[in-house]
């Protein structure tokens, strides 16, 4: 008999899916069970996201049959965890620029891990008063125990808290030069 593996998926940080195996149509004798010639089903180890190799068990009755299974099979799926993030903008002082300094709060994540990110952002305007920032790019990192290709998060799924903060007046010290001229002379500079 061909026995083949089902195609299964979880997604990451869930808990496993069912393994099973279809018989071909020339199948199994009436008094016996897919289960008696199966044994436990098992995967290869590993919870990352990407495929794994689904493996026969020892079935009671396995050896009453000539079986034919493709044991290269990636019949199981472990698939990414979607995030959603909130966002948060920090004002500062006049520097010239519309650089913007925001930082994603995420949601979702499996217990105990974090991942770093890297955000590009940027301001309305480069002058001083309330700005409105806006997200240019972001990227998820790996984090100090958390691999950044078992999650994703999609530019839609991010909400700022406030998009708005202050661009402040720079502070400067103006004195003016000491400067003389000679009675009748043309004003110094």
């Amino acid at each position: 008999i061909t026995l083949t593996a089902a195609d299964v998926s979880q997604v990451y940080g869930d808990s496993d899916a069912t393994l099973s195996v279809t018989a071909s149509a020339n199948g199994l004798a009436s008094t016996d069970t897919l289960a008696e010639v199966t044994g436990t089903l098992t995967r290869e180890s590993g919870s990352n996201v990407g495929s794994y190799d689904v493996a026969l068990g020892t079935g009671t009755k396995a050896s009453n049959y000539a079986i034919t299974f493709a044991t290269d099979n990636d019949a199981y799926e472990i698939t990414p965890k979607a995030l959603t993030a909130t966002a948060s903008v920090a004002g500062k002082t006049y520097d010239g620029s519309d650089d913007a300094s925001v930082t994603l709060s995420l949601s979702g994540l499996v217990s105990g891990e974090d991942l770093g990110q890297t955000v590009t952002a940027s301001f309305d305007s480069v002058n001083a008063g309330t700005r409105t920032a806006t997200i240019d790019s972001f990227q998820l990192d790996d984090g100090t125990n958390g691999l950044e290709g078992n999650y994703t998060l999609a530019a839609g799924d991010i909400t700022f808290t406030a998009n708005t903060a202050t661009i402040a007046t720079r502070a400067i010290t103006l004195t003016a030069a000491d400067v003389s001229q000679v009675y009748g002379d043309s004003d110094a500079t």
